[in-house]
C-alpha cells in the first residue's frame, strides 16, 4: 500500500465516507475537503457558514447530476466524480466494495 492519510478511527463516520488510504499528493483534492466537512457535519460539530455553504452547494451539484466521488490511487488527480450506480452507491462515494 502507498504511504498516505489513513482514517482516523476516532471520527465515526469517516470510514463511511472516506475509506481508501488516500496518497499524499491527493490529500487537499476539493472531493477529499468536502468528504471530511460532512464526516464533521455527521460528527454533530458545527461547520462555519461558508463550509456549510460549499458543502450543501457541493452535494446538491452532486445530486442533481445523479453523480458519486469516486478515488483511484493511481491517477494524478485521484478524486473524479462518475454516475451513481442504481441500487449500489447510496451515498456521496462509489461504493469499493462493489467494484
Amino acid at each position: 500500500m502507498a504511504a498516505g492519510i489513513t482514517i482516523d478511527e476516532e471520527a465515526p463516520h469517516r470510514a463511511d465516507l472516506i475509506p481508501w488510504e488516500v496518497r499524499t499528493e491527493h490529500g487537499y483534492e476539493y472531493a477529499l475537503a468536502m468528504l471530511r466537512l460532512e464526516v464533521r457535519r455527521r460528527g454533530g460539530q458545527q461547520l462555519r457558514p461558508i463550509d456549510e455553504q460549499r458543502l450543501t452547494s457541493w452535494k446538491l451539484h452532486l445530486h442533481d447530476r445523479q453523480q458519486v466521488v469516486h478515488y483511484d490511487a493511481d491517477t494524478a488527480a485521484g478524486f473524479c466524480s462518475v454516475p451513481r450506480r442504481s441500487g449500489i452507491d447510496w451515498d456521496l462515494i462509489r461504493e469499493p466494495d462493489a467494484e
